[in-house]
């Protein structure tokens, strides 16, 4: 239907004599609000899309969970929540990978190295984030970033950033090409922890850290977009990974750098809570959804 009017859906929907039009887009690219707006059906929910309030009344509830909701969201937000107790994001069908199987030569690394992940969007990374990760890669010469570059142009402005800042850094800095999302995932599959950027946080690609067994070290804020790492590593019991500062955060990854043992236990403990929580279990996830969308 993307290529349908704004009538032509509305009409079809309500011709569907559903009862929930469930928006999995909101007020993005390709999202249709004004269907939304002039409501086909009797219930209108967001979810995952937009993981933010609407402002507008559009939609009567936000599928969320009691992490990624933001600390003020009953004054904030102007859906009322669907609180989702295993956490919005553990609904996942990505295949589970354990720590033992790291392929680090396959990508170019030595079995030594310490590969921090950070394959965000770059408007995602701030100077001050990136700073940071660049002294963790002065202080510890084993230790490798791998950033994401969609394009040449996004490769080519990072090198220049980190030529002035830290250039002695650079040849340790590595750049991730688009890849099909299995080659991604065994990509992610040579690093050895997630490193998350604050005010907006990965959403997917954390998901996909999970499924590889990374921790995802993060720092939440007040937004949703700013809690989705918090969110995912509170609903699999692991707060140790959440930093309220960024000094606690840099002083984390500082201790997995110096102390790789403290870094493997942290990633079996992770892989096995993924598979005690049967954390991306989708039809249990659907099922739990169900029956809180029926009590609406």
């Amino acid at each position: 239907i993307s290529q349908w009017p704004d009538n032509r859906v509305f009409e079809a929907i309500r011709a569907s004599q559903a009862d929930i039009l469930l928006d999995l887009t909101g007020l993005t690219s390709g999202g249709r609000p004004n269907v939304v707006a002039k409501r086909p059906l009797d219930i209108n929910i967001s979810q995952w899309g937009f993981l933010n309030t609407a402002g507008t009344g559009i939609y009567d509830f936000i599928t969320t969970d009691p992490w990624i909701w933001p600390p003020d969201g009953h004054t904030v937000m102007a859906e009322k929540p669907i609180m989702h107790p295993c956490g919005l994001l553990s609904c996942c069908e990505l295949e589970h990978r354990s720590p033992q199987t790291r392929h680090k030569r396959q990508w170019g690394f030595k079995d030594t190295d310490i590969v921090i992940g950070a394959f965000h969007n770059a408007y995602k990374i701030t100077p001050l984030w990136l700073a940071s990760w660049l002294k963790l890669l002065a202080e510890y010469p084993n230790c490798h970033l791998w950033l994401y570059a969609p394009t040449t142009e996004t490769r080519d402005n990072l090198c220049a950033w980190i030529t002035q800042t830290k250039s002695d850094v650079l040849p340790r800095v590595h750049f991730a090409a688009p890849l099909p999302l299995l080659e991604h995932q065994a990509r992610l599959q040579a690093c050895d922890f997630f490193a998350d950027t604050f005010g907006y946080n990965a959403g997917a690609t954390a998901v996909g850290a999970i499924a590889a067994g990374l921790p995802i070290l993060t720092m939440p804020g007040r937004t949703m977009l700013s809690r989705m790492g918090f969110a995912i590593n509170q609903s699999l019991g692991f707060d140790e990974l959440c930093q309220t500062t960024p000094s606690d955060y840099f002083a984390l990854a500082e201790q997995w750098l110096s102390n790789t043992a403290q870094l493997k236990e942290v990633q079996v403990r992770l892989v096995e809570a993924r598979e005690r929580r049967r954390w991306g279990d989708v039809a249990a996830w659907t099922d739990e959804w169900l029956s809180l969308v029926r009590k609406l």
